[in-house]
């Protein structure tokens, strides 16, 4: 309800003029928005995700990345030179080339790539991006996701260098997991037990 007072020539009060408007589907639109972005937090929170969006020059980053990245809420500088210092040395050209063929060819971005904390710990994140116009319509910007999945990456290292000595074992070899279900087996040992890969690869020790 909009309600003003309207005046005479001289300037004295006359009357009211009121307007009233029904705006109850704008406030079950914004009562599901607020329902679709709790929905989102929680599942964001959850998986353990922050968010961000940058315009490659400049960046915005939520508290969850920030904390990915070692850095105290609101302390990251979010420009170009600030973000480029936390990207390892070796996958600086691999971010900025996968970022800028996004941008420009506004397809999505999806990479893994390590970063260095302050206190020296490189770790490894996951990033998922998706190109859009800015909300007031003057040029492009990268919105996105990241996760921590430096557990991950080190579970594959170890793998795959249990992978390499089963391979050049001179001798059978085979390796199980916790519920004695064979993970890895060479040759040898295929040989030995005239048996196939696939006949043993997740199959029980005890079958």
């Amino acid at each position: 309800m909009t309600v003003s007072l309207a005046r005479n020539p001289s300037g004295e009060p006359q009357y009211f003029i009121g307007i009233i408007q029904d705006i109850s589907d704008r406030k079950r639109s914004e009562q599901q928005l607020q329902s679709e972005k709790l929905r989102l937090q929680l599942a964001l929170e959850a998986m353990e995700m922050g968010t961000w969006e940058s315009n490659l020059d400049t960046g915005i980053w939520s508290a969850r990345t920030e904390a990915i990245f070692g850095y105290e809420p609101g302390a990251f500088a979010s420009d170009h030179k600030a973000f480029l210092k936390l990207v390892h040395l070796e996958d600086q050209e691999r971010v900025f080339q996968s970022l800028h063929h996004s941008f420009t060819t506004h397809s999505p971005y999806n990479i893994e790539y390590r970063i260095n904390l302050n206190d020296g710990e490189i770790r490894w994140v996951a990033v998922n991006g998706k190109v859009g116009e800015k909300e007031e319509g003057d040029g492009f910007r990268i919105v996105g996701v990241v996760r921590d999945i430096t557990d991950r990456k080190q579970a594959e290292i170890v793998s795959r260098q249990f992978q390499r000595m089963v391979e050049i074992a001179p001798v059978g070899m085979a390796l199980v997991d916790q519920n004695y279900t064979y993970r890895l087996v060479n040759q040898i040992y295929l040989d030995q037990n005239e048996r196939q890969l696939n006949e043993i690869v997740g199959v029980s020790i005890a079958t």
